[in-house]
């Protein structure tokens, strides 16, 4: 009888971040996926501002959690498309980092 082996695991091939693909694989400028993520960024902070405000208890509590946390994305979205603005931006790239 032959003593069980499995097979060599094979990591998959690395690929690029949800991040790095959006704006590409709708062919877009990287700017326009900055103020679409600004856009959703911006809406849900203030649905969450809208909940924490309106509501009590629990449902008030993560919609104030929502709220500051969505609205500290919609600052770095910001933040980035004033770095394209000035052009001082890092540039895209579609590789990956190795773990």
């Amino acid at each position: 009888m032959v003593p069980y082996s499995p097979a060599p695991y094979r990591r998959p091939p690395l690929s690029p971040t949800l991040g790095q693909q959006f704006d590409s694989m709708f062919g877009w400028h990287p700017a326009v996926g900055d103020v679409v993520r600004l856009g959703f960024h911006g809406l849900t902070a203030y649905l969450g501002f809208y909940v924490g405000a309106k509501e009590k208890g629990f449902i008030s509590a993560f919609g104030w959690f929502l709220g500051f946390g969505q609205a500290i994305g919609a600052a770095c979205d910001v933040a980035s498309l004033i770095k394209r603005a000035q052009g001082t931006h890092p540039p895209e790239t579609t590789e990956s980092v190795a773990p």
